[in-house]
């Protein structure tokens, strides 16, 4: 009788039965799945980021605008995004004006303690806070470049709050 390259064992082909480079791919196929479970985590990694250098703390609760030591209102308007903080107004896709803006932020941000004794009174040390009130329209690229000028003016923890109605009437 022909052997037709089964084995005796009971339940499953023998090693006979698969080619050379079958057994090889099988037995790298544990090495493969970790591979591209890798690669998978790290292009969705690269996806989440918001923007690489820009986090956002954001205060436990509700948060409590009177601690907050700016407020910024931004609008969309026909003339492009408008910022208006401490009495003064930005345009968003003026980069002279951003740069004042950032200054100014800095300035205001620069007066707040930031080192404080943590006892019962003072559990936390006190961080620069900004709130921003923020119009619907508002794209988020642009309120993450708001959010990104805020991190590097000094803000370490940043309100958002938008506003679903619109807050110019036309």
């Amino acid at each position: 009788m022909r052997k037709w390259g089964w084995s005796n064992t009971q339940g499953h082909l023998g090693k006979k039965s698969l080619p050379m480079w079958l057994r090889s791919l099988s037995s790298a196929v544990p090495w493969i799945t970790m591979l591209v479970l890798f690669l998978m985590i790290v292009k969705l990694q690269g996806v989440f980021l918001l923007d690489k250098g820009t986090l956002i703390d954001l205060p436990e609760g509700a948060g409590d605008i009177s601690k907050c030591h700016g407020e910024v209102l931004v609008l969309n308007t026909d003339e492009g995004v408008l910022l208006f903080f401490d009495g003064s107004r930005y345009m968003l896709n003026n980069s002279s004006q951003m740069q004042r803006f950032s200054q100014h932020l800095f300035e205001n941000m620069s007066y707040i303690p930031t080192t404080g004794v943590k006892n019962d009174i003072n559990p936390e040390s006190v961080r620069p806070t900004l709130f921003m009130l923020i119009d619907n329209r508002v794209s988020v690229s642009d309120q993450m470049s708001i959010v990104r000028i805020a991190k590097m003016s000094g803000v370490e923890r940043i309100m958002i709050a938008e506003r679903k109605e619109r807050l110019l009437k036309e």
